[in-house]
């Protein structure tokens, strides 16, 4: 639950009415009396009434009463009251009382006011002031400010954010006010208080027409003693405004006390632009691949294309330097190189010798470098490097392989790499990436690699003459084993007669197994034909034996 707020009487007001006859009568008249009305208004220029006139009602901030007077001096006591909790204890509170004779006057009195009487009257109330000597307060403010950033980055869209501390050593200072001072680059966006030691309230503004200042009120009307608050400022950046190297702030702290001291302090912070430049390299619009043979030696033409884009908001002077080797493995020498820009925005031709982790000495590596110029926002300029290359001394190079390689052919591979690198000032500018992972240092160079290829076919006479030779040894070797296993003897009529023989004899003694086994058959089956088909059992002798094989003969005879 809310605490309940506490009310209290705060001052009693007497109101007072001096009655004077005007003219000169009778006595009774004025002892007769006259009835008014009268007004009385609290804080009658205020919306809101920082005093009331009912302990119980805080909308009663008017009083409306009417009496009769008969005395020279007549006086009303009336009591006001006050919440505990005022915002605004500086301003005094004014009541105002106005009044009027009342249409109710007894019949048969005659005193009437006087039309050049006043009928209204105005007194302001001072609340008390809490100064440490005398009536006069001194305030002690200190103001101290940082940036939150260590540079003020210019990016569209984008804010710059200042924290502020504001203190009070002294007595309660009173109208206090936090007065910001910049250029116009920056256009105020809010501010709102991180913490106070103190309740702390605050209004920023700034007046028509001023774009390089703002003030804001602290805790009107009184920035309490021992009161310390910090603020967060907010600035939108406009990129459309010339910066300088450097941007200059103050802020001032100001009091309405007498006498009182006052803080101001300037800071200053190096001014930075984002920017986004790219190097591009174009592989479709440039030489990738190129072979070199003994049937074409002669020198052909390399060429690297290679673009720097300015996408940001904001032109940027950059210089831009291309590196590549004049010399590789194998003899591969480039000659004549020139860098040609297709805008004419610059002219490219100083000329030194480079090393890096890809160029070794032994390569030879050259840096052109382009004249500084101003690349100017949404603008894309085109560089072209260009030269002659060949295999130097090509024929020999295929006179001293070895014979392996004269009998295969040989094939060598050489890389050329070239390489561009724009530069700025990174002090005045930074690049900024899509995504904060990214190294931005890499948008800003790049390479071309080209494939340089030496072909040496095989050693087409050494190969044919190779291989008649090899063939008419082989021709000799086949003929002299023919010849030392008796291939080109010639046969005389009585060696063939006796091989004949020789074979004869040969296929009688294959042939007398199956001859016995037939003459066998044959003379059971006549036997068998000549007993009425039983067999006939006879003595072995020598003569049945001896006709036997007679029989045998005749019928292989036959």
């Amino acid at each position: 639950r809310p605490l309940k707020e506490i009310i209290s009487p705060m001052v009693t007001l007497t109101a007072c009415f001096n009655m004077a006859e005007a003219t000169k009568s009778k006595a009774e008249v004025l002892s007769a009396g006259m009835n008014v009305s009268y007004l009385l208004d609290v804080d009658p220029v205020r919306q809101r009434s920082r005093a009331f006139y009912n302990d119980t009602n805080k909308g009663a901030r008017r009083l409306l009463s009417t009496v009769e007077l008969r005395k020279e001096r007549t006086c009303f006591n009336h009591s006001v009251y006050m919440t505990q909790c005022v915002i605004d204890t500086l301003s005094p509170i004014i009541i105002q009382l106005v009044f009027s004779q009342s249409e109710s006057q007894q019949e048969g009195l005659i005193a009437i006011l006087n039309t050049d009487s006043p009928t209204q009257a105005v007194v302001e109330v001072p609340f008390e002031k809490n100064c440490k000597e005398n009536e006069t307060c001194l305030a002690e403010l200190e103001v101290d400010f940082n940036f939150i950033t260590s540079t003020l980055l210019v990016v569209d869209q984008s804010y710059f954010n200042v924290t502020i501390r504001l203190s009070n050593h002294g007595d309660d200072s009173f109208n206090t006010s936090l007065t910001l001072l910049y250029p116009p680059g920056l256009s105020f966006s809010m501010m709102h208080l991180l913490k106070s030691t103190r309740r702390t309230v605050f209004s920023c503004g700034g007046l028509e027409g001023e774009m390089d200042r703002t003030t804001c009120s602290v805790s009107l009307p009184v920035y309490r003693s021992k009161t310390t608050a910090v603020f967060t400022s907010k600035f939108h950046i406009l990129n459309t405004y010339d910066w300088k190297d450097t941007m200059e702030m103050t802020v001032i702290g100001l009091s309405d006390n007498g006498n009182s001291t006052n803080s101001s302090l300037t800071r200053t912070i190096p001014v930075q632009f984002a920017v986004d430049l790219v190097a591009k390299a174009l592989p479709q619009d440039s030489t990738t691949y190129m072979n070199f043979t003994l049937e074409d030696t002669s020198p052909k033409r390399l060429v690297n294309v290679y673009e720097v884009e300015n996408l940001g908001f904001k032109s940027v002077p950059i210089t831009v330097t291309f590196t590549f080797p004049t010399k590789l493995e194998h003899k591969f020498e480039m000659k004549d190189y020139q860098i040609s820009v297709l805008q004419n925005h610059t002219q490219c031709g100083k000329v030194i010798n480079s090393t890096t982790e890809y160029c070794s000495p032994e390569k030879y590596c050259k840096s052109i470098e382009c004249e500084s110029f101003l690349l100017e926002k949404f603008l894309t300029v085109t560089f072209v490097l260009s030269g002659n290359v060949s295999f130097k001394d090509l024929d020999q190079h295929a006179r001293r392989l070895s014979l392996p390689k004269k009998f295969t052919g040989d094939r060598e591979t050489v890389h050329f790499i070239s390489f561009v690198k724009l530069s700025y000032d990174k002090k005045r500018y930074v690049q900024t990436a899509s995504d904060p992972r990214d190294n931005s240092s890499s948008f800003h160079q790049t390479q071309i690699d080209v494939q340089a290829e030496l072909i040496i076919p095989p050693h087409r006479n050494l190969i044919i003459g190779t291989g008649v030779g090899v063939g008419l040894f082989l021709l000799i070797v086949i003929t002299m084993s023919m010849y030392m296993l008796g291939c080109f003897k010639r046969k005389s009529p009585v060696d063939s007669a006796q091989e004949d023989e020789k074979e004869g004899e040969q296929r009688e003694q294959e042939l007398q197994p199956e001859s016995r086994a037939v003459e066998s058959n044959l003379l059971l089956d006549e036997s068998q034909t000549e007993n009425n088909g039983f067999p006939i059992s006879e003595v072995v002798g020598e003569g049945p034996e001896e006709k036997q094989d007679v029989s045998v003969r005749s019928r292989l005879m036959e």
